[in-house]
């Protein structure tokens, strides 16, 4: 049975897609390589002449050489990749981290200010 025309459109987008975003995550990967980023968070960057991620008390290594990783040498931790995505290609950026706020207030608490401040009747 042929499917509907609407469908065939849905699944185009669908797959069009998931290759957008897979070409965006490859992009990313491969600058943040090419900048020197190492392992850290979910990312795990293997290196043949890099570190097991647990070793024995007998100094074996649990896991073989396919899982040595090169860690992050903490030269990225104060920024964050942005990829933007066009049609001429994926363009990578660096920036600065924004950094966290000292004032822990509970959400309801900025709210009343802001709406004081704005005048209303709280």
């Amino acid at each position: 049975m042929k499917r509907p025309y609407g469908a065939e459109v849905g699944a185009y987008f669908a797959l069009f897609d998931q290759l957008v975003s897979a070409e965006t995550v490859l992009c990313a990967m491969i600058d943040a390589l090419s900048h020197g980023v190492g392992s850290r968070g979910s990312a795990i960057c293997t290196d043949p002449g890099g570190e097991l991620p647990y070793v024995r008390e007998n100094g074996e290594g649990l896991f073989d050489g396919l899982f040595r990783c090169r860690p992050d040498s903490d030269t990225h931790s104060d920024v964050t990749q942005t990829v933007l995505y066009s049609d001429s290609g994926c363009v990578c950026r660096w920036r600065q981290v924004l950094p966290i706020p000292e004032r822990e207030d509970a959400f309801e608490t900025v709210w009343r200010e802001f709406r004081l401040r704005r005048g209303e009747k709280v």
